[in-house]
């Protein structure tokens, strides 16, 4: 059998500390015919999966980022925008 799946949105929950480093991120992806979940769910569940990880997230803000992320940069969070900024590694220096 060769079903198409068609995605109807997709995004990240991103945990991050004061200075922009983000300690997690979480995407969600939800297919044409299910149920959006609500920002807040995926929070929730970005929070318990850090923890069961044994991140500590006291202190650590929340950024919601419509859509995926690109896994071949590197990502940190610009702190007074509240953006998500990709960088290299010359970046870095």
């Amino acid at each position: 059998m060769n079903a198409e799946v068609r995605i109807e949105s997709s995004r990240s929950c991103i945990l991050y500390d004061a200075d922009g480093v983000i300690r997690i991120l979480h995407s969600e992806v939800t297919l044409e015919g299910a149920q959006e979940s609500l920002g807040e769910g995926l929070a929730q569940a970005t929070r318990e999966i850090a923890q069961e990880l044994g991140v500590e997230i006291e202190g650590l803000q929340t950024l919601m980022h419509d859509g995926l992320v690109d896994p071949q940069f590197s990502y940190r969070v610009n702190v007074a925008e509240g953006s998500l900024v990709r960088y290299s590694e010359a970046d870095q220096d």
